[in-house]
């Protein structure tokens, strides 16, 4: 491991990019196409039924989808990144995504669920236990375009997908539009964005205190993405933490965050979840890293877990 040192993410990436095939191709969170002409789609959206916005609330199923893995979606479930997914059910996933241009990034809403994917870059599925409403539509779209496709600026455009039962429809939204309106022509239903209450923080349960204390909720990071981490967690991967680079340019090297203090992290090369930070869950992951880890057949031949903000290593 090299001493942490301030970075850029483009400088970031051109390094990493040039070890790991796979990490290179993760840059590319582009647009979709749903296997017809744009104006085909166009026509064939404005006869499918309205998809109503609801109140859904995340059920804390959150999971990170690593290069190469295969799901079946859930219902109310959000995914972000390149995905292919068996719509039409003939057992041939499409491929939602395009590879020719690496500006764009790609979310996808599945509303009934059971349809097989694949994730051959990576992804992030957040599960909501109803139907999802505009204001969380609406802010998925805003991460991607602001922290999205591996680039400093963030997404230049975003292709949203809905999929309904084997029913697909998508629209692009470009940096500086209203997503809103765009999500509510896209869902043919209409639905308020909460008012901005993001300075203004809700004060917990006794419940909620109390389950904190026996086990902390996973949190599930998607590639390009900042997202505030409390004290307590390991997060494996290539993360800036605070805007710090962590980890070396050795592709056979793992990292492991552990957060002593709230800090903002960035991951770099794919989906990063987080969890609760005890000595069974060090020793898994170390395992897990060594076996498995780092892209390679045969794991990772060195694995560093690091104390975030600080830097220092931390013995396992």
């Amino acid at each position: 491991m090299k001493a942490a040192v301030s970075t850029s993410l483009t400088d970031m990436l051109a390094s990493k990019m040039n070890r790991r095939t796979f990490g290179a191709l993760a840059l590319g969170a582009v647009a979709a196409t749903l296997g017809g002409a744009e104006n085909a789609e166009a026509k064939k959206k404005q006869d499918l039924p309205a998809i109503e916005f609801g109140d859904g609330v995340l059920t804390g199923d959150q999971e990170a989808l690593l290069a190469g893995d295969k799901f079946t979606a859930k219902a109310f479930t959000i995914i972000q990144g390149d995905i292919s997914l068996d719509i039409d059910g003939d057992g041939k996933p499409d491929r939602l995504f395009d590879l020719d241009n690496p500006k764009t990034g790609l979310t996808t809403y599945v509303v009934d669920g059971g349809q097989k994917g694949k994730a051959p870059f990576g992804a992030s599925m957040n599960t909501y236990d109803g139907p999802i409403s505009l204001e969380d539509a609406t802010q998925a779209v805003d991460r991607q375009l602001e922290f999205g496709c591996g680039r400093d600026e963030g997404c230049g455009y975003v292709k949203f997908v809905v999929v309904d039962g084997d029913q697909a429809r998508s629209t692009e939204i470009k940096k500086g539009e209203d997503i809103a309106e765009a999500l509510q022509q896209l869902f043919g239903s209409t639905g308020k964005v909460a008012e901005d209450t993001s300075t203004s923080t809700p004060e917990p349960t006794e419940e909620a205190i109390g389950s904190e204390v026996v086990s902390k909720s996973n949190i599930t990071i998607a590639q390009g993405t900042e997202m505030s981490v409390p004290a307590g967690f390991l997060c494996p991967g290539d993360s800036l933490a605070d805007g710090v680079k962590y980890f070396d340019d050795n592709g056979a090297t793992g990292l492991v965050l552990k957060t002593t203090d709230e800090v903002v992290l960035l991951n770099a090369f794919g989906p990063v979840t987080c969890i609760e930070d005890t000595q069974a869950n060090m020793e898994m992951l170390k395992t897990q890293q060594e076996t498995s880890g780092c892209g390679l057949p045969q794991g990772c031949d060195t694995v560093v877990f690091v104390a975030v903000p600080g830097g220092q290593q931390v013995t396992v």
